[in-house]
């Protein structure tokens, strides 16, 4: 199964049910995944690194939660994460890998989308009860395989054996965050001055221009990054 995607709202069990499934059926292959999951043959890799490693015939499981930060948001349709990520699962039978992406509904792309061959929708569920408690209900689930719908419950008493495996409170933000942060913060005028300024501090402080041209200042800037 070369996708499958598991969508649903926050506390509705996205994780739970994905780290339920690596324990009882998975727990011996290799796993790739881009957050902290403390589970035997496990590791924590970035989308580009999964082109570096060696062929293998052995399966391999890759997880991508909040998979709109690897860059599958149907926003950036066509941007070079996505394309990079459109990539890799064309590659993903050949290189006995299977895919698993986490995500909220309706925000991956949509060709990302088409291309599972399982859903699983995660069922509403509260995250509090009303003592304003973690809620100790059942997980809900709907799982769809392009042929079948099948509705299945996962005791709370079973879920709760894998929840030390994860932390559901990391926060997993995309790869260029800083630079979305920049960007809003640069709409400022008085915040793109004393940008500009302090880019200025740096050239007077590190190059020795005999004259301040275009491209000596373009030079500087670029060797700065």
């Amino acid at each position: 199964m070369p996708l499958t995607g598991v969508y649903g709202k926050g506390g509705s069990g996205k994780n739970t049910i994905v780290t339920w499934l690596m324990v009882k059926y998975f727990l011996k292959l290799k796993k790739y995944v881009n957050f902290n999951l403390e589970l035997p043959n496990t590791k924590k890799i970035d989308s580009m690194s999964l082109f570096e490693l060696p062929e293998t015939d052995e399966p391999i499981i890759v997880v991508w939660d909040e998979a709109y930060t690897e860059g599958l948001d149907n926003r950036d349709s066509m941007s070079l994460e996505n394309r990079v990520q459109s990539y890799l699962l064309f590659q993903a039978r050949k290189n006995n890998m299977s895919i698993i992406s986490i995500s909220q509904l309706n925000i991956l792309d949509i060709r990302w989308r088409g291309l599972e061959q399982k859903t699983i929708i995660c069922k509403d569920r509260p995250i509090y009860d009303k003592h304003f408690k973690d809620y100790k209900g059942d997980f809900k689930y709907a799982i769809f395989d392009g042929r079948r719908l099948k509705h299945y419950t996962l005791k709370y008493s079973e879920a709760k054996k894998v929840f030390r495996f994860f932390n559901t409170k990391q926060k997993i933000l995309p790869k260029n965050f800083q630079q979305i942060k920049d960007k809003i913060r640069l709409q400022d005028p008085k915040e793109r001055l004393k940008y500009i300024d302090s880019i200025a501090d740096r050239i007077r402080k590190e190059y020795n221009l005999e004259k301040i041209t275009h491209d000596a200042v373009r030079n500087a800037m670029l060797e700065l990054e």
